[in-house]
């Protein structure tokens, strides 16, 4: 299953994800994980102005662009979808939270996750996918 899993973990490195509905507005320590994230600045404009959509899926998820909702995140140019198992509010301590997610990819279903989402040096957000790092990212929104 591991090696299985070890090329989705690198195609969600690449992919993009965006937002397919307007989360509720979070309140209190979650906001501060809830929003648009990317690789870099250019990453965040490009998806501002809605260019990222209109690329083939290889180039736009080479900006790494994702969304963390209250409810997991969503992939729009991948085949990953992950949504958490233990809710997120309550369970942040300081500037980092670590959950299970049930995820899906390329239409199989993954053994569960452990998400950790944590706020690091600059204000960028560290994501890690069970230990492994998939970059730290600046906010879009």
């Amino acid at each position: 299953m591991e090696a299985l899993m070890r090329p989705l973990f690198i195609g969600f490195m690449l992919c993009v994800i965006c937002p397919s509905s307007a989360p509720a507005q979070p309140t209190g320590r979650m906001a501060q994980f809830v929003g648009v994230w990317s690789h870099s600045a250019t990453g965040c404009r490009l998806w501002k102005q809605g260019a990222l959509g209109r690329m083939s899926r290889a180039e736009a998820s080479r900006y790494g662009v994702i969304e963390v909702t209250t409810r997991g995140f969503e992939a729009l140019h991948s085949t990953l979808d992950c949504q958490f198992m233990t809710p997120l509010e309550g369970k942040v301590v300081g500037r980092k939270v670590t959950l299970k997610a049930t995820c899906e990819g390329k239409g199989q279903e993954l053994p569960p996750a452990r998400i950790s989402l944590a706020i690091v040096a600059g204000a960028k957000l560290d994501l890690r996918f069970d230990g492994d790092s998939l970059g730290t990212k600046v906010r879009c929104r």
